[in-house]
């Protein structure tokens, strides 16, 4: 029978995807420094949203300080709540593209 992938063999794959993207876009001499810098972020946001390489959809969920939602309140701020998952509903990768 087969196990689950452990929390650290996705740590490392996730690690390992990134520094590959990183790779492919530096080797990218026809272009700009900014455009291989967006191909560097728009390829991690693919991972994000579940389309590159096989790698799972990841929840990007928020973890503030504990004392964050006192604090904001009481300057009359918003606060994060936790837990918040900003991802659940879109395409990141899509969403970065600026037409």
């Amino acid at each position: 029978m087969t196990e689950p992938y452990t929390k650290e063999e996705m740590r490392q794959m996730f690690l390992d995807h990134c520094q590959s993207i990183a790779f492919f876009w530096s080797h990218l001499e026809d272009k700009t420094p900014r455009e291989r810098c967006d191909g560097v972020v728009f390829s991690i946001l693919n991972i994000f949203d579940g389309c590159s390489g096989g790698f799972p959809a990841i929840d990007l969920a928020l973890a503030p300080h504990p004392e964050d939602k006192e604090y904001c309140t009481s300057n009359g701020e918003k606060w994060v709540e936790p837990g918040q998952v900003i991802n659940d509903d879109v395409m990141l990768h899509e969403l970065f593209v600026k037409p």
